[in-house]
C-alpha cells in the first residue's frame, strides 16, 4: 500500500483541493503504465490511502521558526518499490508533477519524501497481499478490495 501522510497548515487547501490532491495521487498508482506515467505500479485504488493532516499554527516550525508556507509529504510503499536509482527519481518526478499545483503552483514550500518498507510486514483487513501483478493481484485490482488468495498457487478465491 502507499501511505500518504500530507501534512499542511490550516486553510491551505479546500476539501476541492484535497479531493484533486488525491485523485493525482490515486491516478499516478492505479493506472496502467502508459507514455506520461511509464512507472505506474497498476495497483487497486483500495491500496491507496491519502490523510491530510492539518497542523496547527503554534505547531509547525521550520528551521526552529514559525512556518504557515510549508507542506510535508511523507509516503511509505509497502506493495511495490521501484527497482533502480533511475526508476526511483523518475517515479519522485512523476509524483512531483502530479502535485504540482498544489505545491509549485501555491507557491509554498514543500519536502516529499519516499520510504520503501518491507512488504512481509504489512496486511490489509487481516490478509497479506499477494505478489504483484500476479493473478490474485489482478484480482484485487478488478474486485478493488482484498480477498483470500492460496499463498501456493497465487490464486485468488474469488474470480
Amino acid at each position: 500500500m502507499p501511505f500518504h501522510c500530507i501534512y499542511h497548515p490550516p486553510n491551505l487547501y479546500t476539501p476541492s483541493d484535497k479531493n484533486a490532491i488525491a485523485k493525482a495521487i490515486t491516478k499516478i498508482y492505479t493506472q496502467e503504465p502508459n507514455e506520461d506515467h511509464p512507472f505506474s505500479p497498476g495497483l487497486p485504488p483500495f491500496l491507496v490511502v491519502i490523510n491530510f493532516i492539518q497542523v496547527g499554527q503554534d505547531d509547525f516550525y521550520v528551521g526552529g521558526e514559525s512556518n504557515q508556507n510549508f507542506v510535508r509529504i511523507i509516503v511509505q510503499h509497502h506493495a511495490t518499490h521501484a527497482p533502480t536509482y533511475q526508476r526511483k527519481r523518475d517515479f519522485i518526478e512523476q509524483y512531483e508533477k502530479a502535485i504540482d499545483p498544489y505545491t509549485s503552483g501555491k507557491g509554498i514550500d514543500w519536502e516529499l519524501s519516499i520510504s520503501n518498507e518491507d512488504p512481509i510486514s504489512w496486511n490489509t483487513n487481516g490478509i497479506h497481499p499477494p505478489p504483484h501483478l500476479s493473478d490474485a493481484h489482478f484480482v484485487w485490482k478488478k474486485l478493488n478490495k482484498p480477498v483470500e488468495w492460496d499463498k501456493e498457487s497465487g490464486a485468488s478465491s474469488e474470480p
